[in-house]
């Protein structure tokens, strides 16, 4: 098998003196660009598979980017479109992570997704995906959870769209049936808060 190989930056080859770059070969079999989480994913599978592979980082550390400003979550993967590469990859992904995390004692905890109501409207609309959610078993449970949020998103942005040209009778009708409250309208000018509250009493 061949040697694994990994190219000190030149940031570190400024401390390490010319001994940095001894180790550097002009003839390689692969090169991997970039030291983070991928990047050493990457090379760690070509040199598993007998690859000589020397992995270019232009920063001092490795991981020393993106790879170490993420925030941390392990995604569930509801928001991705029906049948995408991320859809799959993080569905996926995730149980290879936790199962990763197992096999090498790697501290990580399953919390569970906050997903919050930010009006009235909403509420049942987050109880039942909760409901959906807790009875996933199988990717294709998560994709009807994925359709029905696309299909409520659409319900709610539709009443919500300030291109209608009814949208003051739309608002009235909302604070109506109680689905909205007068003071969550506080962005819309005085004049129409004023027509929208009469028309409620109609």
């Amino acid at each position: 098998m061949h040697d694994r190989r990994l190219v000190l930056s030149p940031a570190i080859a400024e401390d390490g003196g010319d001994e940095a770059g001894e180790a550097m070969s002009d003839k390689v079999e692969c090169v991997v660009i970039g030291a983070g989480v991928v990047g050493l994913a990457v090379a760690r599978a070509l040199a598993l598979a007998g690859r000589e592979v020397l992995v270019l980082e232009k920063e001092r550390w490795v991981g020393s980017e993106t790879s170490s400003r993420n925030s941390e979550v392990i995604h569930a993967g509801i928001y991705y479109p029906k049948g995408s590469l991320k859809a799959r990859f993080c569905v996926a992904g995730k149980q290879k992570l936790y199962a990763y995390c197992n096999e090498r004692g790697i501290p990580h905890k399953r919390l569970g997704k906050l997903i919050v109501a930010c009006k009235d409207e909403e509420i049942p609309i987050i109880e039942a995906v909760r409901d959906r959610a807790s009875a996933i078993t199988k990717p294709d449970d998560m994709w009807q959870l994925h359709d029905f949020l696309s299909a409520k998103r659409h319900a709610i942005d539709g009443k919500y769209d300030y291109r209608y040209s009814m949208l003051i009778f739309v608002f009235a009708q909302l604070v109506k049936e109680g689905w909205l409250q007068l003071k969550e309208l506080d962005g819309l000018g005085t004049d129409k808060l004023t027509k929208i509250a009469a028309l409620t009493r109609v």
